[in-house]
């Protein structure tokens, strides 16, 4: 991986491939390869790929992970600041879940670094539904082994599953506050904007995503019909050629 400091933080972030450059954002207690190992591989025979590793993901440790109420803005500063070290301004950015908001937050505070965006499974809002969701999920002793070994493979035993927990409690703190999320102001989005979904996404529930679809003018919107919170990695060809019909054009 390759590193660059901005906003005192050590980034790390892989990068490969050549031409226009495509940014890669992803979830919550993420790393670049566990999120998007096979959009690295496909992006980067056409693309010049970047997948960062937000602060307090992956490599980029320290600082470890924490959710102020803003953390989705903050993450966006970051990535712009990112963006503009590596001289990549402007890019195509695909955020999926945390990372969508973040995506979403940064096109939207820092308009002249992305040219196209494409988000999938992000928040809008924090619902009494939503939390119940978030809490049948904070034992994280249910969750496939598969995750949970790739997660301590990734991070060591304990860390990820703090951090998760921080995360469940800034979705409470924020439901208590009145449910906004601290989006940037998306509305203002301009440039051509995708959003996809899967309908039985068991985590983001369906109107989230057609609620950030009314908010940004023109934007276009795809449902998975029975794809689930990762349908890049589940359905990675439908994917793969929606993404690349929409950023060609």
């Amino acid at each position: 991986m390759q590193t660059v400091k901005v906003n005192d933080v050590t980034f790390h972030y892989i990068d490969v491939g050549s031409g226009d450059p495509l940014l890669l954002f992803g979830g919550t207690i993420g790393t670049a390869t566990n999120d998007f190992s096979k959009q690295i591989e496909s992006f980067s025979a056409d693309y010049r790929v970047i997948a960062p590793e937000r602060r307090g993901y992956g490599n980029t440790r320290p600082p470890d992970r924490d959710y102020p109420d803003n953390f989705y803005q903050r993450d966006a500063k970051d990535m712009a600041a990112f963006i503009k070290a590596l001289d990549l301004e402007p890019a195509t950015l695909l955020g999926w879940s945390e990372g969508a908001d973040v995506a979403l937050c940064l096109t939207a505070m820092f308009p002249e670094t992305v040219s196209r965006l494409v988000v999938w499974g992000g928040l809008s809002e924090v619902t009494a539904e939503d939390l119940a969701i978030f809490d049948a999920r904070r034992d994280v002793n249910e969750w496939p082994d598969k995750v949970r070994d790739s997660l301590t493979a990734a991070y060591g035993e304990t860390y990820w599953q703090t951090t998760w927990w921080k995360w469940c409690d800034v979705m409470v703190r924020l439901h208590a506050q009145g449910g906004d999320v601290n989006l940037a102001e998306i509305e203002q989005i301009r440039c051509p904007t995708l959003i996809l979904h899967g309908t039985k996404d068991p985590l983001v529930r369906t109107n989230h995503a057609l609620t950030i679809h009314n908010r940004i003018g023109g934007s276009r919107l795809h449902l998975f019909e029975d794809g689930g919170h990762s349908p890049h990695i589940t359905h990675t060809d439908d994917f793969h050629r929606l993404v690349r019909s929409f950023i060609s054009q």
